[in-house]
């Protein structure tokens, strides 16, 4: 993996961090009642975890980092996975 991909990957990862935290966070507010900004949390968890899957769309899509990637077919880690039947 190169460094613009490994950038690419540490990036979702962070944000995916954040999204879980930004959730976790949210059961604060739950516990003492407050709704509002509970809800807060979650909406903003929502939002991180939609830019993480767009960025793990991105990495799988347009950089090519998946499992039926050419260049990952002779990796010994990752076993071939059968093209798609159409």
């Amino acid at each position: 993996m190169g460094p613009a991909r490994a950038a690419s990957a540490e990036r979702r990862r962070r944000v995916n961090g954040l999204a879980a935290a930004s959730y976790a966070r949210s059961m604060v507010p739950r516990g003492r009642g407050q709704g509002i900004r509970a809800a807060g949390w979650s909406v903003a968890g929502g939002l991180l975890a939609t830019a993480g899957g767009h960025f793990g769309g991105h990495l799988s899509i347009a950089r090519k980092v998946g499992s039926r990637d050419v260049a990952l077919a002779g990796s010994p880690s990752r076993p071939p996975v059968p093209a798609p039947v159409a």
